[in-house]
Protein backbone atom coordinates (compact mmCIF):
# COMPACT_ATOMS: atom_id res chain seq x y z
CA UNK A 1 0.00 0.00 0.00
CA UNK A 2 1.13 3.71 -0.74
CA UNK A 3 0.54 5.83 1.86
CA UNK A 4 -0.03 10.03 1.16
CA UNK A 5 1.06 11.96 3.99
CA UNK A 6 -0.14 15.70 4.31
CA UNK A 7 -0.98 18.35 6.54
CA UNK A 8 -4.39 19.27 7.00
CA UNK A 9 -4.00 22.02 10.26
CA UNK A 10 -7.92 21.91 10.87
CA UNK A 11 -8.78 18.12 10.29
CA UNK A 12 -8.37 16.94 13.51
CA UNK A 13 -9.10 17.65 16.90
CA UNK A 14 -5.06 16.65 18.16
CA UNK A 15 -4.59 20.32 18.46
CA UNK A 16 -6.68 20.24 21.53
CA UNK A 17 -4.88 17.34 23.03
CA UNK A 18 -1.06 19.08 22.07
CA UNK A 19 -2.69 22.24 24.29
CA UNK A 20 -2.52 20.34 26.88
CA UNK A 21 1.33 18.91 26.77
CA UNK A 22 0.68 15.63 25.18
CA UNK A 23 2.26 14.55 21.36
CA UNK A 24 -0.22 14.05 19.21
CA UNK A 25 -0.79 13.51 15.16
CA UNK A 26 -4.04 13.11 13.66
CA UNK A 27 -4.76 9.77 11.79
CA UNK A 28 -7.44 9.19 9.20
CA UNK A 29 -7.90 5.92 7.92
CA UNK A 30 -9.52 7.25 4.28
CA UNK A 31 -7.86 5.18 1.35
CA UNK A 32 -9.00 5.28 -2.31
CA UNK A 33 -11.24 8.28 -1.58
CA UNK A 34 -10.31 11.84 -3.20
CA UNK A 35 -9.70 14.73 -0.56
CA UNK A 36 -12.79 17.08 -0.36
CA UNK A 37 -12.13 17.44 3.42
CA UNK A 38 -15.17 20.47 4.23
CA UNK A 39 -16.15 20.46 0.53
CA UNK A 40 -19.67 20.71 -0.07
CA UNK A 41 -19.52 17.42 -1.76
CA UNK A 42 -17.44 15.59 1.37
CA UNK A 43 -18.14 11.61 1.55
CA UNK A 44 -16.31 8.78 2.10
CA UNK A 45 -17.75 5.33 0.84
CA UNK A 46 -19.52 3.01 2.92
CA UNK A 47 -16.64 0.33 2.39
CA UNK A 48 -14.01 2.97 3.50
CA UNK A 49 -15.96 4.54 6.94
CA UNK A 50 -16.50 0.40 7.65
CA UNK A 51 -12.56 -0.19 7.50
CA UNK A 52 -12.17 3.30 9.12
CA UNK A 53 -14.26 2.14 12.35
CA UNK A 54 -12.30 -1.38 12.33
CA UNK A 55 -9.23 -0.01 11.86
CA UNK A 56 -9.55 2.73 15.04
CA UNK A 57 -11.27 -0.46 17.12
CA UNK A 58 -7.85 -2.62 16.63
CA UNK A 59 -6.01 0.15 17.67
CA UNK A 60 -8.03 1.37 20.77
CA UNK A 61 -8.03 -2.41 21.49
CA UNK A 62 -4.61 -2.79 21.27
CA UNK A 63 -3.67 0.28 22.83
CA UNK A 64 -6.26 0.68 26.03
CA UNK A 65 -3.44 -1.55 28.49
CA UNK A 66 -0.97 0.89 27.81
CA UNK A 67 -2.45 4.19 28.45
CA UNK A 68 -2.07 5.85 32.24
CA UNK A 69 -5.64 7.42 32.89
CA UNK A 70 -4.32 8.88 36.00
CA UNK A 71 -1.76 10.65 34.33
CA UNK A 72 -3.45 12.64 32.14
CA UNK A 73 -4.61 16.04 32.57
CA UNK A 74 -8.32 16.69 33.34
CA UNK A 75 -10.97 17.85 31.11
CA UNK A 76 -12.20 20.68 30.85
Amino acid sequence: MTLDKEIFPAATDSRFIRAVGIPAIGFSPMNRTPILLHDHNEYLNERVFLNGVSVFSQIGQRDSGNINFQALPPIL
